[in-house]
């Protein structure tokens, strides 16, 4: 079942991170490079995202 996150909630914009991240801290190891915005996303970005998580 999906289910659409209210990513709004700071402690679930948190999960979303802890996920996010490490995702794409391998993105960037495979392709060589760190320029990859998300990469970079604070809890507030995920809260301000405009995205369904």
């Amino acid at each position: 079942m999906i289910v659409i996150l209210n990513h709004q909630d700071a402690r679930r914009a948190q999960v979303i991170l802890s996920v996010q991240r490490p995702a794409y801290e391998i993105e960037a190891e495979i392709i060589h490079s760190k320029e990859i915005p998300r990469l970079y996303d604070t809890i507030k970005d995920i809260q301000l995202s405009e995205l369904a998580f």
